[in-house]
């Protein structure tokens, strides 16, 4: 009897020593889905500091954000800027100096894992001015030329300092190059009254139906377009257009962006003799910098608006 006793006392000792087997799991870290990358960068220029940047989105739900990388080619120093929000499609850079070329990229992020990046593009800002500049009609003697960037008002007697004129004889509406202008002579070289030689600017691309230089982005330098010597005619949009941009070269090697502004759906304001028509302009101050300086880029780029847009150059 004793020893079925110390059996059975064995035995319930055993069932609380010995516990049943559980399996256990280790738990792990979730995957982070790697997001679409950015494509279509594109850049303009807000003022002597700052630039503006937007690019084109997937639709891409692993997407949380974006890492901006700006690395100044100067220094080769490089910063990284975080964009918080999934959704944003552009950024604008400040801090930057004028002249210095500056190349950007885009990734986007989700948490830890980031994307591949953008296309590169290599950038200058450049001073905008935006206040008091007036190019007056032919009969005026408000001035029909600008010394770039800020100028305006200069009469044929200053006609030496002009990079762009407005040239309205015959009530034809032109905007452009003095040395195939109306003032000039035949050979271009000099103004017909007082006979001071007449600078060399270049016109290239043009960008239709901008309301500000804000809405003017590239991918591409502003010599991807052919540079000449021409006047681009606005007739068809004096009473009933809409505003146009175009890119300048002066003779010393400045690049510029031109906007002729329209107010009430008119670009040419006032009345006669003292007509005019309003510009805004961006400017940059370093010779031969043309704002972006490459790209690698395969996105959708502007395309030069045809004659309907904004009329036709005037023939030289």
């Amino acid at each position: 009897m004793m020893k079925n006793i110390w059996l059975m006392l064995a035995l319930a000792t055993a069932l609380v020593v010995l516990p049943a087997c559980e399996s256990e799991t280790t738990p792990t870290d979730p995957v982070e889905t790697k997001p679409v990358a950015p494509t279509a960068l594109m850049a303009t220029s807000l003022d002597a500091d700052k630039i503006a940047l937007k690019w084109t989105i997937a639709d891409d739900t692993a997407r949380k954000g974006y890492v901006i990388t700006v690395k100044n080619m100067t220094t080769n120093q490089s910063n990284d800027m975080t964009v918080a929000d999934e959704a944003s499609t552009n950024m604008s850079i400040s801090g930057l100096t004028e002249g210095v070329v500056y190349s950007f990229t885009v990734r986007a992020i989700n948490v830890t894992v980031e994307s591949d990046p953008s296309p590169t593009i290599m950038w200058s800002p450049a001073k905008r001015f935006v206040t008091n500049l007036k190019l007056y009609e032919t009969e005026s003697e408000q001035g029909s030329g600008i010394q770039l960037p800020s100028t305006a008002g200069l009469t044929v007697a200053a006609g030496d300092k002009w990079d762009i004129c407005l040239d309205t004889r015959d009530e034809s509406f032109d905007i452009g190059s003095p040395t195939v202008s109306s003032y000039t002579d035949s050979t271009g070289t000099k103004f017909i009254k007082g006979g001071l030689p007449a600078r060399v600017t270049l016109l290239g691309k043009v960008w239709g139906n901008v309301a500000s230089l804000d809405e003017v982005y590239e991918s591409v330098d502003l010599t991807s377009e052919t540079l000449e010597e021409s006047l681009y005619n606005f007739n068809a949009q004096n009473t009933a257009g809409a505003p146009f941009a175009f890119v300048v070269k002066t003779e010393s090697g400045n690049f510029a962006k031109v906007l002729v502004k329209a107010v009430g759906g008119k670009l040419l304001q006032g009345t006669a003799p003292d007509r005019f028509v309003e510009l805004e302009v961006s400017y940059q101050s370093g010779a031969d910098v043309p704002y972006a300086v490459t790209a690698k880029q395969d996105g959708p780029k502007w395309k030069k608006v045809n004659n309907s847009v904004i009329g036709e150059k005037k023939a030289q």
